[in-house]
């Protein structure tokens, strides 16, 4: 009995460690995804900006390639 109980106690401490790795794995994995996240988010806000002022200088009468030499954009982006 004596030594049931230390095996239990053992695969007790041991389900712990396991739910503890999990659990600081989950985390650091979302930390990780948010940032990308954000880091993506950011990318593509900046490429919509840089339409928006595309079509703005467009609208003026600009040439495409002044336009995409102005933000840094390719002739294919709009």
């Amino acid at each position: 009995m004596r030594l049931t109980n230390k095996y239990l106690d053992a695969v007790r401490v041991e389900c712990t460690f396991i739910a503890d790795a999990l659990a600081k794995g989950r985390r650091e994995g979302q930390e990780v995804g948010e940032q990308i996240g954000q880091q993506k988010g950011r990318e593509e806000g900046e490429h919509t900006a840089k339409l928006l002022i595309a079509q703005n200088l467009l609208s003026t009468g600009m040439t495409k390639e002044q336009v995409a030499g102005i933000t840094g954009l390719n002739l294919t982006d709009f």
